[in-house]
């Protein structure tokens, strides 16, 4: 699929890392960010989310 779109099996490092770098430092930084937070902490707060969301939209309506 990718070969067919770029003619290259896959971009070069070069092309990655100009990619990255023209991206900026925030998405390194974002990725870094949830990396620090741990899985289980981010799978608590979903499942807090989502029961919130469900209980205000039944309590609101």
């Amino acid at each position: 699929m990718i070969e067919a779109q770029t003619g290259f099996a896959r971009p070069s490092a070069a092309v990655a890392r100009r990619l990255r770098n023209r991206l900026g430092p925030q998405v390194r930084a974002g990725r870094g960010l949830l990396a620090r937070v741990p899985r289980d902490d981010l799978r608590l707060f979903g499942l807090t989310f989502a029961a919130g969301f469900l209980f205000f939209s039944v309590f609101l309506a």
